[in-house]
């Protein structure tokens, strides 16, 4: 069975998944300047154990710490990559559903504009043809008023003879 979405439906999907999308990757890139500025500073009190191991000539302290930051840096920025990556890909056809929205609504606009104007034609013409009939009727009554003036000039003439 296949799926007739509007373009409404489709875009309103895909603008869902490129939201979340957008959400994920600022949080991504929001973790990932974290990591850098807490790899920058456990370096830092990596190399100032070190330089205190080297003067006091002790074993060089662990690298632990800072090797699994340094392994999930990679990791946030793989995380990232894919990210922006599934954005790039989606981006295209987020555009398009929305253009088809956008024409799907133009259309529907344009249909609604047409049913009014056909309505405002109609009503013009029922207008023009009771102005017609109010015309008429004018002249009409026109043609009567002229012919009881005549009449009555009739009577006049009758009554004074």
């Amino acid at each position: 069975m296949t799926d007739l979405a509007s373009p409404a439906d489709v875009f309103t999907a895909l603008d869902a998944k490129l939201t979340d999308l957008t959400g994920r990757r600022d949080v991504a890139r929001e973790q990932l300047d974290e990591l850098r500025t807490a790899i920058e500073k456990e370096r830092t009190v990596y190399r100032t154990a070190l330089a205190r191991a080297e003067i006091d000539g002790v074993d060089a302290p662990s690298r632990d710490v800072l090797e699994a930051k340094e392994r999930e840096l990679v990791i946030t920025e793989d995380r990232l990559a894919g990210l922006e990556g599934a954005l790039a890909e989606l981006t295209p056809s987020w555009r398009s559903a929305k253009i088809a929205m956008l024409r799907e609504r133009e259309l529907a606009f344009h249909e609604e504009a047409q049913r009014i104007q056909a309505g405002i034609h109609a009503r013009a013409l029922e207008i023009r043809a009771l102005q017609d009939l109010d015309g008429q009727d004018g002249a009409r009554i026109q043609a009567l008023i002229g012919q009881r003036q005549k009449v009555e000039h009739e009577i006049q003439a009758l009554r004074r003879a």
